[in-house]
């Protein structure tokens, strides 16, 4: 899920500002999730030394970070963790735009106009 919604936000905000506000949401979510705080993340490297990817390593390690503790506590911090990215993106390009990107990055099926069932 991070890797679509960052390859869907990078081309408005680049690899290092996806990656940067990334790296904001880990050290904010860490407040109420301290063993969050224990996964370092390693400094932004220059941008000419920089691969366009590296945004997904970051997450992957993050995500390796979080494999590593008790499935219902890696998934609250999983939640925190999206739910924090979320929140500075929406404050950064706004809540309408987020919604865009969202939808693109993660379809999910339009139930409008189906009727429900008994």
């Amino acid at each position: 899920m991070y890797q679509a919604l960052f390859q869907s936000f990078a081309p408005v905000l680049g690899a290092a500002g996806i990656r940067a506000l990334f790296a904001r949401s880990v050290k904010l979510t860490a407040a109420d999730f301290p063993c969050l705080g224990k996964i370092p993340i390693a400094p932004i490297a220059p941008i000419a030394t920089r691969p366009a990817d590296d945004y997904v390593k970051v997450v992957q390690h993050v995500i390796d970070g979080l494999s590593r503790l008790e499935p219902a506590i890696a998934a609250e911090v999983a939640i925190g963790l999206c739910a924090t990215l979320l929140g500075l993106l929406t404050k950064l390009i706004g809540e309408p735009l987020v919604w865009q990107f969202i939808k693109h990055a993660l379809p999910v099926t339009d139930r409008s106009g189906r009727e429900e069932t008994k």
